[in-house]
C-alpha cells in the first residue's frame, strides 16, 4: 500500500501514562471495496434498490524506538458504520525475542478468538453475511495481547479485564456486554516442510450474568502443490444450566488456478446440545488479484438456521477493491 501522508510524531501519550519514542513516523493507508449484495432466504430482509454500495477504511499506523531499545506502535482503523466496530485501536510495544505486547480497544483477537475459522478460503468464510447463525466461536471486545514465536510455533495469549465492546476514551464508559474477564490462548504451529499446519487453542468468555462460556479450538490445513484442505472442530460450553453447549465441524479445500485467481467450497456443520436440527452452512468463493485491484466472490447458503427447521438465508456478493 503506498503511503498517503508521513507526519512527523515525537511522543504517544496518554493522561496516565506518557511513552516517548524516538524517530517515529505516521503513515495513513487504506483501501475501497464496491459490492453488490443480493439476499434470498426466508431469515434475510429484502435487499432494496440497486444492491450495490461502497465501503472504505483507513488505518492511521506510527511506529517508534525508546531509548531502552523497546519498540512502540499505535494503530488506528476507521472503518464506514455505526457501532463500536467501526473503530479499533491499539497500542503495540515489541519486546525482541520476548515477543510483542499489545491494548486493542473494540476488536481483541489473539488467542482461541483468533482461530475462529482458520479453513482456507479465496475470498470470504461460507457463514458471512447469513443471517441468524449460531456459533461455537469465541468473541472478546478489548483487552490485552501477548504474542510470539517458540520452537517455529506461534502463541497468541489474550486478556480482557472484562468482556466490554466499546471504544473508551481515557479508559471512561463500561461498554456494551461489559462482564467477568476472559483469557484464552491460541498455537499455529506449521511443520516445516510438509506443508502441514496445527492449530489449537481454549479459554473462556464471560458474560454479565457470571456464567462463562468455555471454548475449544483444533484445526489442521494441508497444503500439496495448487492445492490446500483442512478440517476444524470448535466446541462451546456454556457453564449456565439454563444455557446450550454448541460444537461445529468446518472442512474446506481450496485451489490456486494461478498466481492471481483462486478458488475455494466450504462446508459447516453446527450441532446444539439438546435440538435434533443441526444448522448447515455451504460456500463456494473465487478471487482473482490484478496490481493493487482484487475482484471477489462468493455465494454462501444456511439451512436451519439458528436449529429452527426450515429456517434459510442465502447471501451472494461480488467485490471490487482497491488498496492504497
Amino acid at each position: 500500500m503506498k503511503n498517503l501522508k508521513k507526519i512527523g510524531l515525537t511522543a504517544l501519550a496518554g493522561s496516565m501514562v506518557a511513552i516517548s519514542a524516538q524517530a517515529a513516523e505516521m503513515t495513513l493507508s487504506g483501501s475501497a471495496v464496491m459490492t453488490y449484495i443480493s439476499k434470498s432466504g426466508n431469515q434475510d430482509a429484502t435487499v432494496t434498490g440497486s444492491g450495490i454500495g461502497v465501503d472504505k477504511g483507513l488505518t492511521a499506523s506510527a511506529s517508534g524506538e525508546m531509548d531502552n531499545g523497546i519498540g512502540v506502535s499505535l494503530s488506528t482503523q476507521v472503518n464506514d458504520g455505526t457501532t463500536a466496530n467501526a473503530q479499533t485501536s491499539s497500542i503495540t510495544l515489541d519486546l525482541g525475542d520476548s515477543g510483542s505486547l499489545a491494548y486493542v480497544q473494540v476488536d481483541l483477537g489473539g488467542g482461541v478468538e483468533a482461530l475462529d475459522d482458520v479453513m482456507p478460503t479465496a475470498h470470504e468464510e461460507p457463514s458471512n453475511g447469513l443471517t441468524g447463525l449460531t456459533s461455537a466461536g469465541s468473541s472478546v471486545g478489548t483487552g490485552f495481547v501477548y504474542s510470539n514465536s517458540v520452537g517455529g510455533a506461534s502463541i497468541s495469549v489474550n486478556y480482557a479485564p472484562t468482556s466490554q465492546s466499546s471504544a473508551n476514551d481515557q479508559g471512561t464508559g463500561t461498554g456494551a456486554g461489559a462482564g467477568t474477564s476472559s483469557s484464552s490462548i491460541g498455537i499455529t504451529y506449521p511443520v516445516a516442510d510438509s506443508g502441514l499446519t496445527v492449530y489449537a487453542g481454549t479459554g473462556t468468555d464471560g458474560s454479565t450474568d457470571g456464567k462463562d462460556h468455555s471454548h475449544d479450538a483444533l484445526a489442521v490445513t494441508y497444503a500439496f502443490g495448487p492445492v490446500t484442505v483442512g478440517y476444524q472442530r470448535n466446541e462451546m460450553d456454556d457453564e449456565d444450566a439454563s444455557g446450550s453447549d454448541y460444537s461445529a465441524e468446518f472442512m474446506a479445500i481450496s485451489f490456486a488456478v494461478n498466481d492471481d485467481l483462486s478458488i475455494s467450497i466450504g462446508d459447516q456443520t453446527t450441532e446444539k446440545d439438546g435440538s435434533d436440527v443441526d444448522q448447515e452452512v455451504s460456500g463456494i468463493s473465487v478471487g482473482y488479484s490484478m496490481g493493487g485491484m482484487t475482484i471477489s466472490a462468493h455465494a454462501n447458503e444456511g439451512d436451519n438456521v439458528g436449529h429452527t427447521a426450515n429456517s434459510t438465508s442465502e447471501h451472494t456478493e461480488v467485490s471490487i477493491t482497491f488498496a492504497f
